[in-house]
């Protein structure tokens, strides 16, 4: 199996003030995203050639929550804390090669289609390392 960085995830307490934030630390304008539905999220990216990219990641309050908890430990103390100063780098995200098994999950956004491995409810994957 190998892994090599996919993205990078930034939250945000909401899309439009991540997306000030983000532009302004980086200078250049994020790119349309889309919505994660079985999640509550939604976000904006911004390639960094290649495959790679960094994505901005926000709870989307504009919906229904379709979960018990938000991914990515979004409504843990811990990470709230960090959100009401600014948004930050919550993790990054690995892609491997030859992710099956029971616990690989597919999962999509928009056309988009991927295979994960979840992890409980609202925690960090991995401490915050999660692969995809």
């Amino acid at each position: 199996m190998s892994a090599r960085i996919d993205h990078l995830v930034v939250a945000a307490r909401d899309l439009d003030s991540g997306r000030a934030w983000l532009e302004d630390m980086l200078g250049v304008r994020l790119q349309p995203g889309g919505e994660h539905a079985m999640f509550g999220t939604h976000n904006l990216l911004l390639s960094l050639g290649g495959e790679e990219y960094v994505e901005l990641l926000a709870v989307n309050r504009a919906v229904p929550k379709p979960c018990a908890v938000y991914p990515l430990g979004l409504e843990s103390p811990d990470v709230e804390r960090q959100l009401r100063r600014s948004p930050y780098l919550l993790h990054w995200i690995l892609r491997v090669t030859g992710l099956d098994g029971p616990e690989a999950t597919e999962l999509s956004r928009g056309d988009n289609r991927w295979r994960t491995v979840l992890t409980a409810p609202g925690e960090l994957p991995m401490g915050g390392v999660a692969r995809v």
